[in-house]
């Protein structure tokens, strides 16, 4: 692996309440479970994208909470799919509007 492509890499760690649940929400958008414990993962998108999952039950709900996400995919639809699934919308800025899978 070339300088450039470990500087290519993306690494984002995410604090979960439920690591079962989220686990199952990632792998739906086409991430691979490559490690698990009982309270970590770590999921892969290719070689240059890695999440980790840090799994503390004593988080606080919160509502009404949103993430600013980018994928980029020729995978839409069924990307959508799985965050509709999850109850999740997906919104597009530019559009403004909120995206549908079908």
């Amino acid at each position: 692996m070339s300088i450039d492509e470990k500087s290519a890499q993306l690494v984002v760690e995410f604090t979960v309440r439920d690591l079962n649940r989220s686990v199952d929400f990632y792998t739906r958008l086409a991430f691979t479970l490559g490690r698990r414990d009982e309270c970590f993962a770590v999921l892969n998108w290719g070689e240059e994208h890695i999440l980790f999952l840090d799994e503390d039950r004593h988080l606080p709900v919160m509502e009404g909470l949103h993430t600013n996400l980018r994928i980029i995919s020729t995978r839409r639809r069924h990307i959508l799919a799985a965050f509709s699934g999850h109850g999740c919308q997906a919104f597009s800025p530019g559009r403004g509007s909120v995206l549908r899978a079908a």
